[in-house]
């Protein structure tokens, strides 16, 4: 666990999360979730968890300012 919290924000400030951007994350498991956190903490407009694991997408999706795709509902997920 240690390594996920130190992970997040060292993930955050190298990608120049700046105030009113948009950040993309592949993947809503725990390390996904650690990194949308600072993400918007860091003042980023929209935050979007991209996965295909459902129970993964409902736990992003109970945060505030965290946007969910399902990406097998999407027309390339279909033909992944």
């Amino acid at each position: 666990m240690g390594e996920l919290r130190g992970s997040h924000r060292m993930g955050a400030d190298p990608a120049g999360v700046k105030p009113g951007g948009v950040v993309a994350l592949r993947g809503c498991g725990a390390v996904g979730q650690m990194a949308a956190r600072p993400a918007i903490l860091l003042g980023a407009e929209r935050v979007i968890s991209i996965d295909r694991i459902a129970e993964q997408l409902q736990m992003a999706e109970r945060h505030p300012g965290n946007e969910i795709i399902d990406y097998m509902a999407t027309a390339a997920g279909r033909n992944f």
